[in-house]
């Protein structure tokens, strides 16, 4: 009695175990093939920051105070010209003159 228990027990759980591994494979293909809605050369740093606050910032578990100090931290980027640049044209040295910038006391 206790083998076939066992057997059951043992049997289901694998079989729960492949379909929910096949499950997360596949949604993490999903989320692979459509995470971009756009391609990076037709979008600017300022709009993938405002995708980003729409789609990823306001919908999840984070306090209103969290949310609302990232909005202002998305704020103060998009006044820097860095925002209105093309993804596609970022380079590490626009990067770092940007943060330079932050570290010296610019806004």
């Amino acid at each position: 009695m206790q083998a076939a228990i066992w057997f059951r027990k043992n049997t289901l759980e694998q079989k729960v175990k492949s379909e929910t591994e096949k499950l997360l494979r596949q949604a993490m293909d999903d989320y692979e093939s459509k995470k971009f809605i756009a391609k990076s050369e037709n979008i600017t740093i300022g709009e993938l920051l405002d995708i980003w606050a729409e789609e990823e910032l306001k919908t999840g578990t984070l306090s209103n105070g969290t949310v609302q100090n990232y909005l202002g931290a998305i704020t103060n980027i998009k006044k820097h010209p860095i925002s209105e640049r093309k993804l596609k044209n970022v380079t590490s040295e626009h990067l770092q003159a940007f943060f330079d910038l932050l570290s010296f006391g610019g806004t």
